[in-house]
């Protein structure tokens, strides 16, 4: 659905690319959606978790299971090793970061709202990046 939405409705002038591999100063890196439009770069990390997870600190947790490793210091990662690279090359654009979770059937319990996160529905989200970003 979000794929869809962002190929009926953004700009033509917009580039879109998908599961990118990056390497900057011997690391490798790996974007899952990255969106360019003439202002700023969009850095999405989309997960599609399923079940009920919850925040407890700097840790996600699965209601049933162990600890999972943090998508927000994923994205991060990501976005720092992306704007370095754009930098080292000359650019020094704009660039917001987000996650996204598209399975219907996730919940996310006790995350700060000061996260990068999408705390919406596939549909909800592509409603407010139509009117907030785009």
């Amino acid at each position: 659905m979000f794929d869809e939405w962002i190929q009926t409705n953004l700009s033509k002038d917009w580039l879109v690319l998908h599961d990118l591999l990056l390497e900057y100063n011997y690391t490798v890196f790996q974007i899952d959606l990255l969106i360019i439009s003439p202002e700023v770069i969009y850095l999405f990390e989309v997960k599609n978790y399923e079940g009920d997870f919850y925040f407890n600190g700097e840790r996600w947790y699965p209601i049933s299971k162990a600890e999972i490793k943090n998508p927000i210091h994923q994205l991060s990662r990501n976005e720092s090793l992306f704007r370095r690279l754009l930098q080292d090359l000359g650019y020094k654009p704009s660039t917001e970061a987000k996650i996204i979770f598209i399975n219907p059937e996730f919940d996310l319990y006790q995350a700060p709202l000061n996260t990068p996160i999408f705390p919406l529905s596939a549909k909800s989200i592509c409603k407010h990046i139509k009117y907030e970003y785009f």
